[in-house]
């Protein structure tokens, strides 16, 4: 697989909803190679053995489905990721899967009722693609029962932070989403980040994290706090300035964040900045020009379909296209994984939770995904990498590095 330049274009959502599960990032354009030393994300295609490491012939697999209320509208796309990853492991592995699906509504009672009925129709493990505000009431209630492994694409930071040991995520926390910072302040030899965050608690427990492992790795945190509800930043970024760092850091939402760059640029600042995964929505990129842009570093823990060039990715992302209508995004990827890493681990293991568990921690490592390397580990996190992108010319974004968070 190769990874390319890339101009940024629109990717729109299949439904703005989606941005409940998920936050979505489209990237498109010419293909010009990347730079060397740019590893990419690999899929596992090889074809086994006439399924011979698998223990059994036929898994019994739970999934709460959004077929009601406000989320039904994104139902079906999702099904349709999840029933994609169901025939392409039947087809390559012979091992049927039994899927059993719960409507989980779209909130937290009917997530519960969905919950109760997979765990009394004895399912082996569960694919739990839901809204963030749902999680709670599943997760009490398979805390109950302990044996029943759930996979998530996103939940609350918080919640891997309470030892369930059968709680798995097939995409990554926030604090994953943004521990790259500190990788990419290392990549350029910056030994001060000035952080512009809000004051929310999410943000707060990220400056936190900052901080505390920043030390660790030698590099001086300078906390910025920002009021997301201002339009004039000038005296937060003239304090931050104060303080000489080597780089700076924001994350806000894109029209805040567009209007403390284009400040920051005014007052003349000209060091290395980083935007986080801003760099890669496309509301964003349209409240810049192409000069303001340029030079702006960001960061993704996984790459939008459109900069890979795996046959694999790109078949799916074309049966998707056709089969819904509307482009791939990252979601269309993580879903699929979500799937597909159950499937192989409930196969796998036998069937049986306990194992599952296990195999996902140990016989799963190194596991290639459609949107990248997973490796478990106790706190029920995979993804390791973060991908550092930077801005040319034109809007033009290229991948810079690939960079590992542990």
């Amino acid at each position: 697989m190769k990874f390319h330049t890339m101009k940024l274009k629109r990717a729109i959502a299949a439904v703005a909803a989606a941005a409940m599960l998920l936050p979505i990032v489209g990237c498109g354009g010419d293909k010009t190679p990347a730079p060397s030393g740019s590893p990419a994300p690999t899929s596992s295609t090889t074809p086994d053995d006439g399924g011979s490491k698998y223990k059994v012939d036929e898994i019994r697999v739970g999934y709460t489905s959004l077929q009601s209320g406000a989320m039904a509208v994104i139902g079906p796309i999702i099904d349709w990721c999840v029933d994609t990853a169901k025939q392409d492991f039947e087809a390559r592995t012979g091992v049927k899967v039994d899927l059993v699906v719960e409507d989980a509504g779209s909130t937290l009672e009917s997530a519960i009722d969905a919950t109760v009925r997979l765990i009394d129709d004895d399912v082996s493990c569960i694919i739990g693609i839901l809204g963030s505000t749902q999680y709670a009431g599943m997760l009490q209630e398979l805390e109950e029962v302990g044996n029943i492994p759930l996979m998530t694409t996103v939940a609350p930071d918080e919640i891997f932070t309470r030892g369930y040991d059968w709680l798995f995520c097939s995409y990554v926390t926030r604090l994953q989403e943004n521990a790259g910072m500190l990788a990419w302040a290392k990549s350029i030899g910056a030994k001060s980040v000035a952080c512009m965050l809000g004051t929310d608690d999410d943000s707060r427990a990220l400056m936190e994290y900052f901080i505390e492992e920043g030390a660790k790795q030698g590099i001086e945190i300078y906390p910025e706090w920002i009021n997301p509800a201002d339009t004039d930043f000038t005296a937060n970024i003239t304090s931050a300035r104060a303080k000489n760092p080597d780089a700076y850091y924001c994350l806000s939402a894109a029209t805040t964040m567009s209007q403390i760059l284009r400040q920051m640029k005014q007052l003349g600042i000209d060091k290395p900045l980083n935007t986080g995964a801003a760099l890669g929505v496309q509301s964003f990129v349209d409240l810049m020009e192409p000069e303001e842009l340029e030079g702006m570093y960001g960061q993704a823990s996984i790459l939008p379909p459109y900069m890979i060039d795996d046959p694999m990715v790109q078949d799916y992302v074309a049966k998707y296209t056709e089969a819904t209508g509307w482009p791939a995004d990252i979601t269309t990827l993580v879903y699929y994984d979500c799937a597909m890493l159950l499937f192989e681990a409930a196969a796998g293991a036998g069937n049986d939770g306990e194992a599952i568990k296990d195999y996902l921690r140990n016989e799963m490592q190194g596991y290639q995904g459609i949107t990248g390397v997973y490796n478990f580990d106790e706190a029920g996190l995979g993804r390791w990498e973060c991908y550092l992108l930077r801005a040319g010319a034109n809007k033009e974004v290229e991948l810079v590095e690939t960079l590992k968070l542990k």
